[in-house]
């Protein structure tokens, strides 16, 4: 095929289509392949907007049409500034012409990328004037074209707000204020529209009457949100006529599934605003407050269409009543939490979400959350018991019919896995229950769930209690023994585990009960130890009992060590007997790690250095060996090296005081744990899953042992340089930046870390100078600038003094274009700690130099930079950056007032004052604004806000 550019023959795009739809098996699917890539490249060519037009004029069949709908589409929304104004009325009679062709017959996807197109192109060409006028006059007297019109007429409203457009606040402000104007308009025709439609036949060949009803309906949901006040005040615009037919149609228990879900959609829009109507409209108040009033009421009538629903079993009416329930009540909170003695009347919806949540299907139960959510969050800010005590025969109920919903089928087999659906329903579940349990109080929570694995007898039920009481357990009272106590000793004597998700969950309810543990260890601590001991070895339960000890050791930690250390080291000893896999293991020595910590200094020392040996003996054996490692088994350095990481990530020493002291095994660790860490750099430095867990584990050695692993430090850095000279690993980088952080406090050491700096910028750059670099590479730019920023917190004068502060302040410009999440943080973090550095701790003795220092460097690149990140947060980077953007723009402006005015005014005269399609932007008046509010911000969040409303009027 030609490219796209050189095309100049329509059948060529008719082939390309009809590979790639051909239903044909004869066609290769590299054939496939290449005509859907040479049509995308087709898409993005100027000369697809003709193509396009004449696909959908010729009507070959039903993949062209589609296709010509399509392209139009995309490229009125990413595309329009290819075509100059003037060509814009041309497009729009053309499209008009395809709507106005469109009949019973035409597939609905077209219908929509069709009326999508038209209505990008009102919201973008300002030119058409008065375009609803212009689409009510052209086609509003014939319904054979309603169904278009309420088409485009329903999304107007809804893709004004869309950030695809790039319209720009100011042009979005006017499209927003046509549609205020035109409102009532469009009412009209609405109700003029359903007339027509209610007495016309259904099986019409000149109106599909369905269709155009659910339009109307969509149409009116859509428009409810311009003018609510207009809508129900106005006596002309007969919106009551659609409402009640909407609520009619919910109460219809023979109403198609479409049209019941339009009117669902509708009465969840009006839930939306009319909490709001008493405060955003002070005309009419009293009507509006009866307009409140009867839409409550027709919200609790639905409660018999809702039974009708669940009787009939169907469950998509099911569940748009549950939606219509929820949205409600989710919008009426604040009312409800007004008054506790006074209680509103919108309190009564809450039976009706009950009604859901205790429907037999979890997924009808699910959809009832958000309000949950919201609910439980308002109610925990408010701090008013009274308020609680409203609430709390709700909670209760919930509480029981979340229990029911979490019980697992009775013949499931194994464990639930994270990949099913119910168990993403458990964990939300378990959520709620977390959240709601202050309304029901901790302990009578846990009292209720306990008596229901009392006095129930299936395995299911009683799995459920345990799953929920381990969440509940995070918030009982440690002290407590009436109530725990006595359900603790019946879990640790229960026999009849005899369901692995019975036994998972025990598991992980004594491990959630390891602060209660620790202020109760008699004979329980024990029997929970030798409980969770039992099932390690038992593949489907290892890592659950793996992660119960760890708590326990974290929250026990004395007990353990004063009493059972011996069968803690006992247990890490055998796990390789047992074959308990390694990430149990793993979690297991994280915990052995919080009661070793605890042990006397000499005590400690042998410990530690028995169980490291234990790892790094196999380490030395496969640096030996020549065998391939396999990944995830014993031949694998990864998984002895995470064991280490395991053991050194929490240890510290204490003296008899409690206090923190030198690490006793700081030399231990040098002399065992570096040569075989250095032997595994060595033979594995090509593999970067290998160095990367290395580093990690060398990180946590580091900061184990502190100072004390100055032993090894030269020899690491001189391993780190070579290595990554050879195979640029970014997670050395992060490693550079743990030395710094341990090590830049040390005067002889500055230096050098100054050098290992410099031996890293070469490759560094050369790998982000390449074609794409920045993109292609986000984490080196993370990890490098991170490991940047930390000299400029430990020791900022030394870096700003060396040769390559401008290099690395040039690189870090360039870098702020980039839209990776974690890149751009580090980016402007250490564009931050620059400049920070020249106002920070001014009682320092080199406050002057750096000060100084950091001006000279602003004065060289800030004029850049904030052209730069101006531009970068206005046009390429995600609204996610500004509050950084801003931080980094507050500092400079502390730093040099003056000369930060001058550089932000001339980074915003370079702005466009126009978009591509002739719409304004932001004005001079606006501009002018921006920079005054900008420089006289008076804290970085207050510049965040005014930089987020100014990029409004270019996106």
């Amino acid at each position: 095929m030609t490219t796209p550019l050189q095309m100049t023959d329509l059948e060529q795009v008719y082939r390309a289509i009809h590979t790639l739809y051909s239903q044909d098996q004869s066609i290769p699917v590299t054939d496939k392949q290449a005509a859907s890539t040479w049509l995308n490249e087709f898409q993005r060519s100027v000369h697809s907007w003709e193509i396009a037009d004449q696909l959908l004029h010729r009507k070959a069949d039903l993949e062209s049409c589609y296709f010509g709908a399509h392209t139009l589409r995309t490229k009125i929304q990413s595309s329009f500034h290819e075509l100059p104004v003037e060509a814009h009325i041309s497009l729009r009679d053309s499209l008009l012409q395809h709507i106005a062709n469109i009949n019973g017959a035409t597939d609905h996807i077209i219908v929509t990328q069709l009326c999508l197109a038209v209505t990008h192109l009102i919201l973008q060409a300002a030119s058409w004037a008065d375009p609803i006028g212009h689409l009510l006059n052209t086609f509003g007297a014939d319904p054979s074209h309603w169904w278009p019109i309420l088409e485009i007429l329903t999304l107007l409203p809804e893709e004004v707000h869309s950030r695809k457009l790039q319209l720009g606040e100011n042009r979005r402000h006017q499209v927003t204020n046509q549609l205020e104007s035109v409102a009532i308009t469009v009412l009209t025709f609405l109700k003029q529209s359903l007339n027509v439609c209610l007495t016309t036949p259904p099986n019409s060949s000149l109106l599909p009457v369905e269709t155009c009803l659910i339009g109307i309906v969509k149409c009116f949901g859509s428009w409810v949100l311009i003018n609510p006040e207009g809508f129900f005040t106005s006596s002309e615009a007969g919106a009551m006529d659609v409402l009640n037919f909407s609520m009619g149609s919910l109460r219809d228990g023979k109403c198609s599934q479409k049209l019941h879900t339009a009117a669902a959609d509708t009465v969840c829009a009006l839930a939306e605003i009319v909490p709001d109507m008493d405060v955003t409209c002070n005309n009419n108040a009293n009507d509006l407050q009866n307009f409140q009033l009867l839409l409550h009421t027709s919200f609790m009538g639905f409660g018999e269409p809702y039974a009708y629903a669940v009787a009939e079993e169907d469950q998509d009416k099911v569940l748009n009543y549950c939606r219509m329930f929820t949205e409600y009540g989710e919008n009426m909170v604040p009312y409800m939490l007004r008054n506790s003695r006074d209680p509103h009347y919108s309190i009564t919806i809450i039976d009706r979400i009950l009604d859901c949540v205790g429907h037999h299907d979890y997924e009808v139960a699910e959809n009832t959350f958000g309000f949950w959510y919201r609910l439980t969050e308002d109610l925990y800010h408010a701090h008013d018991e009274s308020l609680n005590s409203l609430f709390l025969r709700h909670a209760q109920r919930l509480i029981i019919a979340l229990h029911k919903h979490c019980l697992i089928e009775p013949d499931h087999e194994g464990p639930l896995t994270s990949s099913d659906e119910f168990y993403e329903f458990r964990r939300k579940a378990a959520e709620i229950v977390e959240d709601i349990i202050f309304v029901v109080g901790p302990l009578n929570t846990f009292q209720e769930l306990a008596n229901l694995f009392m006095m129930e007898n299936t395995w299911e039920s009683k799995e459920a209690s345990l799953f929920l009481l381990y969440h509940v357990s995070k918030s009982v009272d440690p002290t407590e023994t009436s109530v725990i106590k006595p359900f603790v000793e019946t879990v640790l004597q229960f026999s009849d585990w005899r369901h692995v998700c019975l036994k998972l969950s025990a598991i992980r309810f004594l491990g959630g009960m390891a602060n209660w543990l620790n202020k109760h260890p008699d004979e329980n601590l024990e029997k929970s130890l030798n409980l969770l001991v039992t099932y390690l070895p038992l593949p489907e339960c290892s890592n659950a009992a793996a992660v119960a000890l760890q708590n326990i050791c974290q929250q026990c930690a004395d007990h353990i060590a004063s009493k059972y250390i011996d069968n803690l080291l006992g247990i890490v000893g055998q796990m390789d007997r047992y074959n308990v896999c390694n990430d149990a293991v793993v979690g297991l020595l994280k915990g052995v790690g919080h009661v070793v910590g605890i042990l006397p200094p000499d005590q400690l020392s042998t410990v530690i250095r028995q169980i490291c040996w234990g790892q790094i003996q196999p380490l030395v054996e496969l640096c030996d060996n020549e065998t391939p490692p396999v990944k995830g088994t014993k031949t694998d350095p990864v998984f002895w090296v995470d064991r280490l990481s395991a053991l050194f990530r929490n240890p510290t020493a204490h003296d008899k005081d409690g206090l923190v002291v030198e690490h006793p095994c700081s030399v231990a660790i040098c002399q065992d744990l570096w040569p075989a860490i250095s032997k595994v750099c060595d033979k594995f430095q090509a593999d970067p899953r290998v160095m990367e867990r290395v580093c990690r584990c060398l990180r946590y050695a580091v900061r184990c042992v502190g100072k004390h692993s100055h032993p090894f430090l030269q020899p690491l850095v001189f391993q780190l340089i070579n290595i990554y000279n050879a195979h640029h690993h970014s997670c050395l980088l992060y490693l550079g930046s743990i030395l710094v952080d341990e090590y830049a406090a040390e005067t002889q050491c500055v230096d050098g870390l100054l050098q290992m700096l410099s031996a890293f910028v070469p490759p560094t750059f050369a790998i982000l100078n390449e074609a794409g670099g920045f993109r292609n590479h986000p984490d080196t730019v993370d990890d490098f600038f991170r490991l940047c920023a930390r000299y400029l917190q430990r020791c900022p004068l030394a870096i700003l003094k060396s040769d390559i502060m401008a290099s690395l302040v040039l690189c870090a410009t360039q870098a702020t274009q980039l839209d990776h999440r974690e890149a751009n943080v580090s980016v402007m973090k250490f564009l931050y700690d620059l400049v920070h550095a020249g106002r920070r701790q001014r009682e320092m003795p080199d406050f002057s130099e750096r000060q100084s220092l950091v001006r000279v460097i602003l004065t060289q690149t800030a004029p850049q930079l904030l052209c730069m990140i101006i531009f970068g947060v206005i046009f390429t980077l995600p609204s996610y950056t500004i509050n950084d953007i801003a931080e980094l723009i507050y500092e400079i402006k502390e730093v040099m007032p003056q000369e930060s005015s001058k550089w932000l005014e001339d980074a915003l005269k370079q702005l466009p004052n126009q978009t591509a399609v002739g719409s304004q932007t932001a004005t001079l008046e606006q501009l002018q604004l921006f920079h005054k509010q900008a420089m006289s911000a008076r804290s970085p969040k207050e510049l965040s806000r005014t930089t987020k409303e100014f990029c409004r009027y270019y996106r």
